[in-house]
């Protein structure tokens, strides 16, 4: 997209220290435009977590941060805490205490947050089952509104065959009212995927660009790609970009993925400025915007 641009190359290991450390090493490089493809399926989702801070610190600098939505519009699942039985277990859309998952190459595993995270005093636990019932894990962490603790619970197999399939169901440990799950799936897929607010972070930063992919001639959102909006209701992605695109490194096989489609828009973002350079960064992302093709007119 931009051949002449100066690209700086920053790995961090998944961490939030690694990454605070990552972005201040490009800060110092001073670059003009942060492309990460890159997100986490545990937390609020809501612009507050401590990377999408760091997002919105780094953009006041007059830096475009530009991430990557998700690929999670297949692996996601939403729901309001449902038990007509009294049994203290959630039910599914079947009705039904417990959702599949099919195991990747990686096996399988599941993230659940729900709307709690101000008082955390809504305690419910996860557990994973095999085809027989058979228990294979358990996340039962305490919320009590005790320092330190999250609205979240992860439980998972990561030595299962690839396409077995496994079943999670939620407990209400010791709850006083309804909560709305987030739940986020690794693996090919899971039984009742639901797309909308399936946005992972940082991609929810109140100032991130954050990307959807698009795939095929028909110029059709992708079926995988992360859509809003984020939990506190604001529109993400503001934009889409192709995917499904041939690279060098990728070569001979197709670049899938909103990984694709971020670098896509950040290179965009590149060329535009050299030929604005009074542009601010906002000014590029509201460039990119309103020249965008809306394929629902």
């Amino acid at each position: 997209m931009a051949p002449d641009a100066d690209l700086y190359l920053a790995y961090y290991d998944g961490g939030d220290v690694s990454f605070a450390n990552a972005v201040n090493w490009l800060l110092s490089q001073g670059v003009q435009i942060i492309s990460h493809s890159a997100g986490g399926s545990v937390g609020p989702m809501d612009g507050s977590e401590s990377d999408a801070l760091i997002v919105d610190q780094v953009t006041a600098q007059n830096i475009l941060w530009v991430n990557a939505s998700g690929n999670e519009a297949g692996n996601h699942y939403r729901g309001v805490f449902t038990d007509t039985n009294g049994d203290g277990w959630h039910e599914f859309p079947n009705g039904t205490n417990f959702m599949g998952i099919i195991a990747g190459p990686g096996g399988a595993a599941a993230y659940l947050n729900w709307d709690d995270w101000t008082q955390l005093t809504q305690d419910y636990d996860l557990y994973m089952f095999d085809g027989q019932g058979t228990l294979i894990g358990a996340s039962e962490e305490m919320q009590n509104g005790g320092a330190g603790q999250w609205a979240a619970e992860a439980v998972g197999d990561y030595s299962l065959p690839e396409d077995s399939t496994v079943y999670v169901g939620i407990k209400a440990a010791n709850a006083t009212r309804a909560v709305t799950f987030d739940l986020f799936a690794e693996g090919y897929g899971i039984e009742f995927p639901v797309a909308d607010h399936s946005i992972t972070r940082p991609g929810d930063a109140f100032t991130s660009f954050t990307i959807g992919a698009v795939e095929g001639l028909n110029n059709e959102l992708a079926d995988y790609s992360s859509q809003g909006p984020t939990n506190d209701g604001r529109l993400k992605p503001e934009i889409s970009a192709p995917a499904g695109v041939m690279t060098a490194s990728y070569s001979p096989e197709a670049f899938h993925g909103t990984s694709a489609s971020t670098p896509h828009v950040s290179g965009a973002a590149a060329l535009v400025w050299s030929a604005h350079p009074e542009f601010t960064a906002e000014q590029v992302k509201q460039y990119l915007i309103q020249n965008a093709i809306d394929l629902r007119a």
